[in-house]
């Protein structure tokens, strides 16, 4: 008896492909962009085509399935996500309160800013108060945003926590923790964006995915070199981006390493140098390892996140 394979395209979530798993029925996911077709099919775009072109492709072998996270790592992902969301609502909350300051010609007292607004700078903005009580109630209303949002961040920081302590993710959030840069947001980040690293097959795909390998145009004697990939986590991207500039500053050997690349490149394109060779196998003596630190194969005090365990 013939097998039965489905298969669909990718849309705006791939929690849908979940029923059919629940179902016992074998569903590949594919991204539309991987679909081959002709030009004149992609200004005729429609559903029997579809209905036709997608099994054609899947018989003659031209597309692959996407990797579908199971539905406890979707939900997980989710949380991480949402706290990503609120913080950047958070940020558009402090932007308007500062527009809305510099607009009445109130500036914020500079020996009080920062980057994170701390209980000082929140009590100086509740002592303000506008001419007119109209004013006062926009401005309140400001305020009282930005105290909702740091109230749902601050319950979802601790939800995560809770999340990194369980056994699922307790042995692999330590290890990635003991790299120096990156904390328990970060390590939650890594574990639920990349569930398991037996989808990629080996440090290219991984790097492509990151989004360090950048896409190419290239015909004949002519190479040309379009930039960032837009087929990247960019989730990862920039908490790797964020995690190696840490590292340069507090780890001797990624500053020698960084020093050594800025010396041939900008510091900028150096960085970028450095954050490839951040995923990639090192090979350090035990002796030496001590406070050594690198993304992705990194030994201290003798543990190798080689021993990383992606596959739960």
């Amino acid at each position: 008896m013939q097998s039965i394979t489905p298969v669909t395209k990718l849309a705006t979530t791939d929690s849908g492909s979940t029923t059919s798993t629940r179902k016992d029925i074998e569903c590949i996911v594919v991204n539309p962009a991987d679909v081959p077709t002709k030009d004149k099919k992609r200004k005729e775009k429609r559903d029997p085509v579809d209905c036709r072109k997608l099994p054609r492709s899947l018989r003659n072998g031209e597309i692959e399935g996407l990797y579908v996270s199971t539905r406890i790592k979707i939900e997980d992902r989710s949380l991480l996500r949402t706290r990503r969301n609120m913080v950047k609502k958070q940020t558009r909350c402090k932007n308007q309160i500062k527009s809305m300051l510099a607009f009445y010609a109130i500036h914020l007292p500079t020996d009080i800013v920062n980057r994170n607004w701390s209980g000082k700078i929140i009590k100086w903005l509740e002592d303000i108060r506008m001419e007119k009580a109209s004013g006062n109630v926009a401005f309140k209303v400001h305020l009282h945003i930005l105290h909702h949002m740091r109230g749902i961040i601050v319950e979802l920081k601790r939800n995560i926590r809770a999340r990194t302590r369980t056994d699922e993710y307790r042995a692999n959030a330590k290890l990635l923790k003991s790299v120096t840069g990156i904390s328990s947001l970060t390590a939650m980040t890594f574990l639920t964006e990349l569930c398991t690293l037996d989808q990629f097959g080996s440090l290219d795909k991984l790097a492509i995915y990151i989004g360090f390998i950048p896409d190419m145009d290239s015909s004949g004697e002519k190479d040309t070199t379009t930039g960032n990939t837009d087929r990247r986590n960019r989730i990862l991207r920039h908490l790797i981006i964020e995690s190696a500039w840490i590292g340069v500053q507090k780890v001797p050997a990624l500053l020698m390493t960084f020093e050594r690349f800025s010396k041939k490149m900008k510091k900028n394109k150096s960085h970028r140098s450095h954050r490839q060779k951040a995923i990639e196998p090192h090979q350090i003596r035990p002796e030496e390892s001590a406070g050594v630190c690198v993304c992705g194969h990194t030994i201290r005090n003798g543990i190798t996140l080689e021993r990383l365990d992606l596959k739960i």
